[in-house]
């Protein structure tokens, strides 16, 4: 998996205005002297790997939320809600962090939940050989770089276990937001079983969550089902009883009918408001798309030339004739508005379309590119916005641009790596990043700092980095947002990327189904489904 860790990705299936005619799954009575069975089907991504929380997508998430609960939820507004399974989560330094479970909460097969169920399952997924998409989730905490070195330890000095129902989390360093990163399903609990057989049960999960799994996941499964877990323990029960999730295969009419589609599965279709009327919904997004200047090409150095470059892009005209109003918005900060600490308009005017101030910037700067190169992989769906954004470029500033393509992404990281080391020019490449967690930390700090893992542009500032610190160790969620903003703003002076879009998430649903709650990654929250 690429450093980008959850790279953003244009969802290419199509959703028919028929669609949701005819659902695929709908409440029944099972047989005369049966009760009636609510079930409701709700059209996925099918899941790449498994369904281990350590090693799904985050819109493949949908079907694995339902079967755990971990130790945090998001609010409407992105921040960090306790679950009813944790009792606390305290710190008095930011460093060292002390969780409290609640006693009597259960797997679906009865195994109580502990800290050593919390506790083994982090372990299990930092551990390296076991080769976890989300292993990168732990890197904070001490020890962690140990389980991913060429001779792993098999556990994490920076956890310890101090009773049934406790148990310290010890970090690197100070970070505010580390209750928000508990939130990720990575952090989910994993019971007995999971360690004992763990390919088996990475298919067919036991989970803590409101419903259990029947059946597994195989190579060639079109819909799992889960059904009301009676061990369940949360104060908010389901009220549907049964989950039929299909996993479409195509945009076709009958293999796209349920009674939800996720917005993992929706495209990016511009009449979704106009098609679908009040039955759906539009959510803010974690998920930017944006382009990096190479620190390392002198072309792009003038910061004249990266902002006269930002000025000349039309984002409203991109997701207008390319995105879709429905699926994409034009992105105007460094973070999204998916977190709390985003700003309309943070970014200035690089993101701000003005084409004579772009020529102006352009006459301003010392030196130049002769000509703009915008670098994108072939296989992510970017070649049209690329060209439109130059078409853009030359219009605004008389320059010729173009794109050049990579066959996929890590291609596209090893071409700027080989470009810096040889000192040779490259231009601007196209990223993008999905959150890990709904924080700006987790946009400021991977993209942009120093030593982000996914800064591969290069750009380094120290008065940021230590914002970034001062924003981590602080206690008030104010003192943090200031010290976030404030990076926010160096970022907006030094233009080293420019923000492009953010991706919209939408779910649609069959008239039948009254309420759909949809979280701030834009996954349903089958607690909360209701039928009309």
């Amino acid at each position: 998996m690429p450093l980008l860790r959850r790279p953003a990705h244009h969802v290419v299936l199509a959703v028919s205005a028929l669609a949701l005619a005819a659902p695929a799954a709908v409440v029944t009575a099972q047989g005369s002297a049966a009760a009636a069975v609510p079930t409701v089907s709700i059209a996925v991504p099918r899941p790449e790997i498994d369904l281990a929380p350590g090693n799904v997508r985050d819109d493949e998430s949908d079907l694995v939320a339902s079967l755990f609960t971990g130790l945090v939820r998001y609010d409407a507004a992105g921040r960090p809600v306790k679950t009813d399974l944790a009792q606390s989560i305290t710190t008095t330094d930011e460093r060292t962090w002390t969780i409290r479970l609640r006693p009597g909460w259960t797997f679906s097969n009865g195994e109580p939940v502990t800290a050593q169920s919390f506790i083994d399952g982090w372990n299990y997924v930092a551990f390296g050989p076991h080769e976890q998409q989300d292993a990168y989730e732990f890197a904070e905490i001490v020890g962690a770089d140990r389980l991913m070195s060429a001779h792993p330890a098999s556990a994490m000095s920076g956890l310890r276990r101090t009773g049934p129902l406790s148990f310290t989390v010890t970090l690197t360093r100070p970070d505010s937001s580390f209750v928000s990163a508990l939130g990720a399903a990575a952090f989910d609990p994993m019971p007995q079983v999971a360690l004992a057989h763990p390919a088996q049960w990475a298919v067919a999960p036991v989970g803590d969550g409101p419903f259990q799994l029947q059946g597994h996941l195989t190579g060639t499964s079109t819909s799992l089902t889960v059904v009301r877990n009676p061990h369940y323990r949360g104060k908010a029960k389901p009220t549907i009883a049964r989950i039929v999730f299909t996993f479409p295969s195509s945009g076709r009419f009958t293999d796209l009918s349920a009674d939800v589609v996720s917005s993992g599965v929706t495209s990016a279709v511009a009449d979704i408001s106009t098609t679908f009327d009040a039955r759906h919904r539009t959510t803010r997004s974690g998920t930017y798309g944006f382009l990096a200047f190479p620190a390392f090409d002198p072309a792009y150095a003038d910061v004249h030339v990266r902002r006269a470059i930002g000025m000349a892009i039309d984002r409203q005209a991109l997701v207008r004739d390319i995105f879709g109003t429905d699926r994409a918005r034009p992105a105007d900060d460094f973070v999204t508005a998916a977190v709390p600490g985003y700003r309309s308009g943070g970014c200035g005017s690089a993101c701000t379309h003005d084409p004579a101030s772009a020529a102006a910037e352009w006459a301003a700067a010392a030196s130049r590119p002769s000509t703009v190169v915008l670098n994108y992989n072939a296989d992510g769906g970017h070649k049209p916005w690329i060209a439109a954004v130059c078409g853009q470029v030359t219009q605004a500033l008389g320059v010729p641009c173009t794109g050049r393509a990579t066959p996929d992404f890590p291609t596209l990281v090893n071409d700027a790596d080989a470009a810096r080391k040889s000192g040779s020019g490259f231009g601007p490449l196209r990223l993008g990043w999905l959150m890990d967690y709904p924080s700006a930390l987790d946009f400021l700090e991977p993209l942009y700092s120093s030593t982000g893992l996914s800064n591969y542009g290069g750009y380094s500032d120290p008065g940021f980095d230590a914002l970034l610190a001062q924003g981590r160790a602080a206690r008030a969620p104010a003192a943090q947002l200031r010290a976030y903003r404030a990076a926010d703003d160096v970022l907006a002076t030094d233009v080293p990327v420019l923000p492009v879009y953010v991706r919209q998430e939408v779910t649609v649903w069959h008239p039948r189904v009254r309420t759909v709650p949809v979280d701030v990654f834009g996954r349903i929250d089958t607690v909360g489904l209701r039928l009309s």
